[in-house]
């Protein structure tokens, strides 16, 4: 084996092991909240793909005009990824601050006696009318798109009535939970897999969950 060859075989390896990496370090950055830096996380990650990419194409040290066309190609195929991830991050949903959920649970959760004391999410919630319509939507939400996971515990999913799971996810406040649910975290995707889903049903599917699982939101007033 030439020493020629054992560069090419030595650069085959390193792309190859550079690649992997970078495709790790994409599915890990998934799994961090970072808030806006996972978007620059993300993109100097693409970069570094691209790069290499380039790198290697031009290590094969093809005929010149070849290599200007595979320069050029990742080029524009970086500048279309770049602009696809900056039309989805600027056109996604905003979080609603905790305060405005007074329009959607008007009332306080009614105090029941010991006796008839229930961790139901209607048992909870004063009825009237617009509290039981977000009440039936909570539920609606729930057993048509979060229930598959969130019923069995699947793929990590807290499952509904798991007290202390559901606890230690709300300290971080409803508006991260929120977040995560509309734009995906970890194996949960965007909005549950439902697009169709406005952010203010998944608030109301996730308060169902919450109120079923007997963790009370002191910020609904």
């Amino acid at each position: 084996m030439t020493d020629q060859s054992i560069i090419s075989l030595k650069t085959y390896l390193f792309v190859w092991i550079a690649l992997l990496l970078l495709l790790l370090a994409t599915l890990g950055s998934a799994y961090i909240f970072l808030g806006s830096f996972n978007i620059v996380l993300n993109f100097l990650i693409a970069v570094g793909k691209a790069l290499l990419v380039l790198a290697f194409f031009m290590h094969l040290k093809y005929i010149s005009y070849l290599t200007r066309i595979f320069a050029a190609a990742g080029f524009f195929w970086l500048v279309i990824l770049f602009g696809l991830t900056m039309s989805d991050y600027s056109t996604r949903s905003q979080l609603i601050p905790s305060e405005e959920m007074a329009h959607l649970y008007p009332e306080k959760p009614t105090q029941l006696s010991s006796q008839t004391k229930s961790n139901t999410f209607s048992s909870k919630v004063s009825k009237t009318p617009q509290a039981e319509a977000n009440v039936s939507r909570g539920r609606q939400v729930y057993n048509k798109t979060c229930s598959a996971c969130h019923e069995t515990g699947a793929l990590g999913a807290p499952k509904i009535g798991d007290k202390i799971a559901w606890k230690t996810r709300v300290q971080k406040g409803l508006d991260v939970l929120v977040f995560h649910a509309v734009n995906g975290f970890k194996a949960m995707p965007p909005k549950g897999g439902n697009s169709a889903l406005a952010q203010s049903d998944i608030r109301k599917g996730i308060i169902y969950m919450l109120n079923e699982s007997g963790v009370e939101l002191k910020q609904i007033k």
